[in-house]
């Protein structure tokens, strides 16, 4: 029954975030994760809990094997229709990731260990299948994260493309009662998943993630830190990982 109602919930759920996905602080948050992966032709990506595939089609370059893995089956099958030239399997990185030890090169995990059941034994895993010199990137909602903060910002964005161009401003105003609506509805998935309705959820500061990186690095599984940086209009923090 736990499996049936955690599936549910997310199949639902993907409905929703998927309309999220069009708004210009995730488009934002996405393109600055890629960056900080730092791709170059002839490397291997994963897109780890890949969702619908939006963040997996952001890493896709000429020359590059990019893989996304999600632990969904409906995400996964949505992925599949939208993107049909990209690569997509089933994995949970609950337990152990279904790859060889030094497999790629980077690791994108957009909105995504947060949900980890056990972020420390994740992170090894993530360590385990990354190539020497390999970087993770992770961006994951911080603590007292505002869904409201983000559609401001969404439509201040908007409001000063609409001002610096031909169109009329008001259209923001069908825009923003759109949006809203969006918002409102995935409300209850974030309490739920704020409160582990969705298996597990660690809205963290700063300090909780580096205190984790910390424990691996003494179980001789170091990273060093690359970047960290707020995201997500300011709601995620987004950690660059390479792994020594």
């Amino acid at each position: 029954m736990k499996v049936l109602t955690q599936r549910l919930f997310w199949s639902a759920y993907f409905k929703i975030y998927d309309a999220l996905c069009e708004i210009r602080p995730y488009q934002q948050s996405i393109q600055r994760g890629v960056s900080l992966l730092k791709i170059r032709p002839g490397g291997r990506y994963l897109d780890l809990a890949c969702g619908t595939g939006n963040s997996t089609r952001a890493l896709k370059r000429s020359e590059v094997e990019v893989v996304g893995l999600d632990s969904s089956r409906d995400g996964l099958n949505i992925a599949r229709d939208r993107f049909p030239g990209l690569r997509f399997i089933f994995g949970d990185f609950n337990r152990s990731l279904p790859f060889a030890d030094c497999t790629f090169n980077g690791v994108f995990a957009h909105n995504a260990l947060y949900l980890a059941k056990d972020p420390l034994r994740t992170l090894a895993e993530v360590h385990r299948i990354l190539k020497p010199g390999g970087i993770l990137v992770m961006s994951n909602p911080k603590a007292g994260a505002s869904p409201l903060i983000i559609l401001e910002e969404h439509l201040k964005t908007r409001y000063q493309d609409f001002c610096s161009s031909s169109q009329s401003a008001a259209r923001i105003v069908p825009e923003a009662a759109e949006k809203f609506g969006v918002f409102l509805a995935f409300l209850p998935f974030q309490i739920a998943l704020k409160y582990k309705g969705g298996g597990a959820a660690n809205f963290w500061d700063r300090e909780q993630w580096q205190n984790l990186i910390d424990q691996l690095s003494r179980s001789g599984k170091k990273f060093s830190l690359l970047a960290v940086e707020p995201a997500y209009a300011g709601q995620n923090l987004t950690f660059a990982l390479q792994k020594e």
